[in-house]
């Protein structure tokens, strides 16, 4: 009967097992074959199977199933109407790793439980991956290499006499090829796992899930939309082919565009752009390097974007004792709500280091540049062109300052240099501001255009520069002449 034709009939399916079908119902799961032998029409289900045991219990539940046994034989009611035979001998499973490369060795060894004393088996193993290939092993403890991909194992195993058992544990192995290739356009030529330019996938989104600690990731020239935040949160490597070559674009998406979270993660050698973030709260529009660490190396942050209140680290922002931003352009970002706990329109640390970068262009309402509190270091970077905002659109009598930078509770700028950053309040400091008053954050050996307002706070060893003799500071050339 279709439930949906009858007015007086409703649904309520909990605890089933479906078996190679989509699964309905509360508790209910899609499972492989869970019976003893069902090409000869044994349907006793299988100790080892995802069907014993996860059935639910209910009043009035029957003392004996079919075969007049008891009905809970174990901590629960088992799928079905054979309760499985919990004293039969039962077979499992050890695997050597839950995750390798395709070039090393998985070695799977055989249990038997509950088995007569001089009872032989024969083993069969199918490892079947997430396209639907098939390996078969036949010896007792097998060792082999496997192409890359999601396996479920399934041992099956066959005793002298008697019924065989079965076990099976499902995704239960991730074989990686150690380089995936992703390209930033149509490739006809496209095949799983992407472990050459030629093979390469076109969406980065759909290779991370088959990469393992170790792996390396290469972004092939273009720009590359994804339609989500990009993680790494594992030791690999995401590496394009350069900042001005390769594009990670989150086009326009209500998210930032990366967040990075393994102290050996490594993401190196492009641009990041894109992100549009309207979470409240948010702390880094463009990446974000969280608290268990990793590196941002010699990228370009740009064209990011937070846009709803109390946001921190339009560009980059690092929270983690273990993060590093090395050799990076991070600029054109923006904290854009215009609120007063704006801070850090291009970068913003509260642990780890930011060093050798130039920043540029960026907005907000505390530290147009940037904005360093607790444990966080900027040092050896370039900070420059830089703007506070208004509060509430431009309109207000409320106004930002720090258009360089922003010093809160504490924190360490050493070596950098800040020029031609802008305030919009008249009385405003257009280099720097220090926020809280009791902050511990002090600057050392930092140079300052000539008219900027130095006290303890910039240090005894600040310098005042009258001409920085930029390179082509027009042209956006902050490197500084040797003459």
């Amino acid at each position: 009967i279709n439930a949906t034709q009858y007015a007086n009939i409703s649904n309520s399916v909990f605890s089933c097992g479906f078996v190679g079908a989509v699964s309905t119902g509360t508790g209910s799961r899609t499972m492989l074959d869970p019976f003893v032998d069902s090409a000869a029409g044994d349907l006793h289900i299988l100790s080892t199977s995802h069907a014993a045991e996860t059935g639910t219990d209910y009043d009035g539940i029957a003392a004996v199933d079919l075969d007049g046994n008891d009905r809970v034989s174990g901590a629960a009611p088992d799928m079905g109407c054979f309760e499985a035979d919990m004293g039969a001998f039962s077979c499992g499973f050890s695997a050597s790793a839950g995750e390798l490369f395709e070039d090393q060795a998985l070695t799977l060894t055989p249990s038997i439980l509950n088995a007569p004393v001089g009872m032989t088996f024969t083993y069969r193993w199918t490892l079947t991956d997430h396209l639907g290939n098939e390996t078969t092993l036949t010896d007792k403890e097998p060792v082999t290499t496997l192409p890359g991909g999601l396996y479920t194992i399934a041992l099956v195993a066959t005793p002298s006499s008697g019924s065989p058992s079965i076990s099976i544990r499902e995704n239960a192995l991730l074989v990686a090829a150690r380089t995936n290739y992703v390209s930033a356009v149509e490739n006809p030529s496209i095949a799983f796992p992407y472990r050459t330019a030629a093979t390469a996938a076109t969406n980065l989104l759909d290779v991370l899930p088959y990469t393992i600690s170790g792996s390396t990731v290469i972004l092939l020239e273009g720009r590359h939309v994804v339609a989500s935040e990009v993680e790494i949160e594992k030791a690999m490597t995401l590496r394009g082919q350069g900042r001005d070559v390769t594009i990670l674009d989150r086009g326009g998406g209500n998210t930032r565009a990366m967040l990075i979270n393994h102290e050996d993660a490594l993401v190196e050698r492009m641009t990041i752009t894109g992100a549009r973030s309207a979470v409240r709260d948010g702390v880094g529009g463009g990446v974000r390097i969280a608290s268990n660490g990793g590196t941002l190396r010699d990228c370009r942050v740009t064209d990011n974007v937070s846009q709803n209140y109390f946001q921190s680290g339009g560009g980059v922002a690092v929270t983690g004792a273990k993060g590093l931003v090395d050799r990076c352009v991070i600029d054109g970002n923006a904290n854009t709500y215009r609120e007063q706990l704006e801070y850090g329109g291009g970068i913003y640390a509260t642990a780890g280091v930011i060093q050798n970068c130039l920043v540029t262009d960026n907005a907000s309402y505390y530290g147009g540049g940037a904005a360093v509190t607790g444990s966080g270091v900027i040092r050896n970077c370039t900070i420059v062109r830089n703007r506070s905002i208004y509060n509430n659109g431009g309109t207000g009598t409320s106004y930002g300052e720090g258009g360089g930078i922003c010093l809160l509770s504490g924190g360490t700028v050493q070596n950098c240099i800040f020029a031609e950053n802008t305030c919009v309040r008249a009385t405003g400091n257009p280099e720097w501001v220090k926020k809280d008053n009791g902050s511990t954050a002090t600057f050392s050996h930092c140079a300052w255009p000539a008219g900027v307002t130095l006290n303890t706070a910039t240090g005894a060893d600040a310098l005042v520069v009258a001409d920085f003799r930029f390179r082509n500071a027009a042209r956006g050339d902050f490197r500084i002449r040797r003459d």
